[in-house]
């Protein structure tokens, strides 16, 4: 089974429709646009807290403590903003379900050793790898869960890639061309776009 199986989101009738007002788990008060603000609040917290830590990535031997806390709390916010979409409860049954089990012991035990290789074991190299293994499992998740995450990054770098084979060569410019070249029998073919 393949890493995006393992974190890909729940289907339609799993967990209902996306923010629908029914499927609000433990949190039954709360509205649609309450949920969708503390989606908003919790995830633009989480993203503050990883830029934070980032930010002691060039210093990280002095301070891999400050690096691990603000990174794994970021990343914990991050996933705290998707529970606020379907709520906690269903997005707990979703983390825990069979399929997902797997993905999600490797996210919260990487969390857990990169807070424990920089607080405890004062080690950074370890701290890097959990550190990376942690923001890895994190980012396959939330591309995988967010509607349209694998279809819109794709759709993001192909627009760039089409963009620049469709402009014009423009006269006395020079030409930038990808080359192709292969080999067929004993002779070599070169074909240009």
């Amino acid at each position: 089974e393949s890493i995006g199986q393992m974190a890909k989101p729940p289907e339609q009738d799993e967990l209902g429709s996306f923010m629908s007002e029914d499927n609000n788990g433990c949190l039954p008060s709360l509205s649609r646009k309450q949920r969708l603000l503390g989606f908003m609040g919790c995830l633009l917290t989480g993203a503050f807290c990883l830029g934070m830590g980032s930010l002691y990535i060039p210093i990280l031997y002095l301070k891999a403590r400050k690096f691990a806390l603000l990174f794994t709390l970021g990343s914990l916010l991050i996933l705290a903003s998707l529970s606020m979409l379907r709520g906690p409860q269903e997005f707990m049954k979703h983390l825990l379900a069979r399929e997902r089990l797997l993905f999600t012991c490797a996210y919260l035990s990487s969390a857990i050793a990169t807070l424990y290789a920089a607080m405890y074991l004062k080690s950074l190299p370890i701290t890097v790898v959990f550190a990376s293994i942690e923001f890895s499992t994190l980012l396959v998740f939330v591309i995988n869960y967010i509607p349209g995450g694998v279809t819109g990054l794709r759709m993001l770098f192909k627009v760039p890639r089409e963009t620049l084979h469709s402009v014009p060569d423009q006269p006395g410019s020079p030409t930038i061309r990808p080359i192709i070249t292969w080999r067929h029998s004993d002779t070599t073919h070169t074909h240009t776009h």
